[in-house]
């Protein structure tokens, strides 16, 4: 996951799923990508989340040690998946329908008729 970070651009985003205790490697992951001005959204349950600082927006559920702090995390990440898909599914189906078209006129893909 390092090595991505070094075709990406400030106009990409990582987003960051990290719960407190976060792993050394997700802060080191978190550093460098600030490093090369790639902006962050973290989804965190604490804002004492060491990547809070490198942050360039920060959704927090506030569940640190509550017994639903995984399923406010979950809720938030489905929100935001079902966002993403309302605002980018026509140019999602235009780009499958292309590559579609583009492996059945290099007869790279196998249709099976039964």
């Amino acid at each position: 996951m390092f090595d991505h970070v070094l075709n990406m651009t400030p106009d990409d985003v990582v987003i960051f799923i990290s719960t407190r205790p976060c792993t050394k490697r997700t802060v080191e992951f978190a550093q460098l990508c600030h490093k090369y001005k790639i902006p962050i959204i973290l989804i965190t349950n604490s804002t004492y989340n060491p990547i809070s600082s490198l942050s360039a927006n920060i959704i927090n559920t506030g569940t640190v040690d509550q017994t639903s702090e995984h399923i406010s995390t979950l809720i938030v990440v489905q929100a935001f998946i079902e966002e993403s898909g309302k605002r980018y599914s026509p140019q999602s189906a235009t780009k499958l329908n292309l590559l579609n078209d583009f492996f059945k006129a290099n007869h790279l893909v196998l249709l099976d008729k039964d």
